[in-house]
């Protein structure tokens, strides 16, 4: 007889390999995040598996990272994201659809990386897609 546990079993996986509690962690780390940044209901959530790097490289090709491709994920929300100016309007930029993106690392969901885009990457590029627009 071994002294050794059996292992859980694995969590449950959505169609894109990230487990179930993941996305639901992912969802609620991109609400609060979209919040933070004048926008609590995105119009739209996705996120995909991807190394640090290749979804660095893929928001913005000029980005230059060295260093090790940790497992991540690239999560990106449409939506209007922007600061008001100080006289209480929203500014023009915050009036048109804008895209707010996150790397967030996979073992431990701690935003590395994040910014603005006028229009949204080729998630599909990097592996499946994960809608995250709804719980």
């Amino acid at each position: 007889m071994s002294d050794e546990m059996a292992s859980p079993p694995p969590a449950p996986e959505s169609e894109d390999g990230i487990p179930a509690a993941e996305a639901v962690s992912l969802r609620q780390i991109a609400l609060d995040f979209a919040a933070a940044h004048d926008h609590p209901r995105p119009s739209s959530i996705a996120a995909v598996g991807a190394g640090r790097l290749r979804a660095l490289r893929l928001v913005d090709p000029h980005f230059f990272v060295r260093g090790a491709d940790e497992a991540s994920h690239l999560i990106v929300m449409t939506g209007q994201f922007g600061e008001d100016t100080a006289g209480g309007q929203p500014d023009a930029a915050a009036s048109a659809e804008s895209v707010l993106w996150l790397i967030v690392t996979a073992e431990s969901h701690v935003i590395e990386d994040w910014g603005t885009a006028s229009h949204a990457p080729d998630l599909a590029s990097l592996g499946t897609v994960l809608d995250l627009s709804s719980p």
